[in-house]
């Protein structure tokens, strides 16, 4: 298990809270979803095919953008949880099964860019 630096996890996207506009207009083809933040800067856009509210591909396009807004503060409760599995393990060995959870939550947090690029990528590199 890497003993993980917290100086080493970074959040270098918008600062949220991300929320959603509708840009919804019932007079024409729906527009889509923006992603923005304090509801004026736009971040991202979500276009949705629906051709009425509520249809099937403008309830996933919601999904999807409600998902978007929640990255921020997912990312930073994942590095959170790190660290805290790291602190955990110098007092109980864990199981095989923590160890998988351990790398799958490193794994994504390196998706997601949550490690500065410093940050080793292997658990031969530093040993708790």
């Amino acid at each position: 298990m890497i003993k993980t630096d917290p100086t080493m996890l970074v959040y270098d996207a918008t600062p949220g809270p991300w929320t959603m506009a509708d840009r919804y207009d019932l007079r024409h083809n729906p527009c889509g979803i923006d992603i923005v933040k304090d509801m004026n800067r736009m971040i991202a856009r979500m276009p949705d095919g629906a051709i009425a509210k509520g249809g099937k591909a403008f309830i996933e396009t919601w999904n999807n953008a409600r998902l978007i807004c929640a990255a921020p503060p997912l990312l930073k409760v994942a590095q959170k949880l790190l660290l805290w599995m790291e602190e955990c393990n110098l007092a109980i060995e864990f199981n095989h099964d923590d160890l998988a959870l351990y790398d799958e939550l490193r794994q994504v947090i390196r998706t997601a860019g949550g490690f500065s690029k410093e940050q080793p990528d292997t658990d031969a590199e530093s040993e708790i």
